[in-house]
């Protein structure tokens, strides 16, 4: 009887660590996954800020690279910060996803654009390595070789994300009536600087911006981007511009690259209208292509 009493104390003790064990790696399991979406997650959003600047062209005026490096560093610190917002899996502190860790990294770009330089051609050198950098972590993620889109669900915004979207498109629509009144290179580089941070941050809200903006707001962004077009060529078309049509660096030129930025960005924001999560990443990852074509996809 003594034997059958402990047999069965055995068999109860060894019941109960495995429903224990069981419930740990079922947790485990779902701790996993959860992990691997928020960084999926972060590493699609981290896409709009990148092919921001990887295409990122400079100029001559107001837009120069040392300008443009600050305002880049702006924007990802506001990703980082509301990355840090959402649900943080205890398992991206540890490794191998603490490597892997998308918004770890975004933070020490960020870190690094925002380091004063003294000259304009320092700090081209720090956005294109910041671009470099972080399509080479998304590569080793292997993010580029494996089927991606997914269409993630809205979140709640940040007050603070939510006042960046309104004030960057409402300094958008300001710089496109200065560059409509004044048809300048320096306004055009205003202008399309403005833009890009008007984008960058409609993107991060782009499954919830309907609670932040109106139709109206979207349609006014949509209009300052085909002027921005519009007058480009019209300001090519001076004689003032029109002698550096094939010089690199010249203001023709970079009226050409702030062009065809405009129209990538009229593109993305006609598919965030239109709610159409795999197009707005197909194009980004066109970008990204061809800013690396080395890229394997």
């Amino acid at each position: 009887m003594a034997f059958t009493t402990s047999k069965k104390r055995i068999i109860i003790y060894i019941s109960v660590w495995l429903i224990i064990l069981c419930s740990f790696l079922f947790m485990g399991a779902k701790a996993y996954r959860q992990a691997t979406m928020l960084n999926l997650r972060n590493a699609a959003d981290s896409l709009m800020p990148l092919v921001e600047l990887a295409t990122e062209s400079g100029g001559n005026y107001g837009g120069n690279y040392i300008e443009a490096k600050k305002s880049h560093a702006e924007m990802i610190k506001k990703y980082v910060d509301h990355m840090n917002e959402r649900n943080v899996s205890f398992l991206l502190r540890l490794p191998p996803f603490s490597k892997k860790n998308i918004v770890k990294y975004l933070e020490e770009i960020a870190e690094e654009l925002g380091k004063e330089v003294h000259s304009k051609d320092e700090a081209r050198k720090k956005i294109e390595q910041a671009a470099k950098s972080i399509v080479q972590f998304l590569a080793e993620l292997e993010f580029f070789t494996e089927e991606q889109i997914i269409a993630f669900k809205s979140e709640v915004m940040s007050k603070e994300i939510k006042d960046a979207l309104k004030e960057s498109l409402k300094e958008a629509h300001d710089r496109a009536e200065i560059y409509a009144n004044d048809l300048n290179v320096a306004n055009a580089e205003e202008a399309c600087m403005t833009n890009r941070k008007a984008i960058v941050y409609l993107y991060l809200a782009r499954f919830g911006y309907q609670e932040i903006i109106d139709q109206e707001m979207l349609r006014r962004f949509r209009t300052d981007l085909n002027q921005a077009i519009y007058y480009n060529r019209l300001l090519q078309q001076t004689e003032a511009v029109k002698i550096g049509k094939d010089k690199a660096g010249s203001d023709y030129e970079l009226l050409d690259r702030h062009s065809d930025s405009e129209i990538r960005r009229l593109w993305l924001l006609q598919a965030i209208i239109e709610n159409d999560v795999e197009q707005t990443q197909v194009l980004l990852r066109i970008a990204i292509k061809k800013a690396f074509p080395d890229i394997q996809f």
